[in-house]
């Protein structure tokens, strides 16, 4: 993103490690609605990005190598279990990218999260902060 008063490129970068480009794409957040989503790095993919609520939409393979990546990188203190918070079961999202409902479930490793997938289109939406509680749940690294 560009400073407008002074023209420098600025970074701006979540608790999950998304730093967003300012590059805006044709798809919309599912929750925000009507934010277009950004162009956006984490480690070495590539992700679709909300620079309001900071979710991010990320490819199922992408995922899974990056939730090992990072869990195998972490060194700091385990967060302490916490119960899934069950009503984000409830939550209903269309797929930015084929407008097909996503599938609402429970991310069925370390912690305690709910994911949203589209399983036309291999994406699934984390909201901010639920790739944190993934790499510092307890567990085998």
């Amino acid at each position: 993103m560009t400073c407008e008063s002074c023209v420098h490129q600025v970074t701006i970068q979540n608790e999950d490690g998304i730093s967003l480009t300012g590059k805006e794409l044709d798809f919309f957040c599912p929750v925000c609605f009507d934010q277009h989503l950004q162009v956006a790095t984490l480690k070495s993919s590539q992700v679709c990005a909300c620079s309001c609520c900071l979710g991010f939409l990320i490819d199922s393979i992408s995922l899974g190598s990056l939730i090992g990546i990072l869990r195998a990188e972490y060194k700091g203190a385990d967060d302490k279990p916490v119960m899934m918070d069950r009503t984000e079961l409830e939550s209903k999202f269309n797929c930015p990218a084929c407008f097909d409902p996503m599938y609402t479930h429970p991310y069925h490793g370390p912690g305690n999260v709910v994911l949203n997938s589209c399983s036309q289109c291999q994406l699934n939406w984390l909201d901010a902060g639920e790739l944190s509680k993934i790499v510092r749940a307890p567990g085998r690294r």
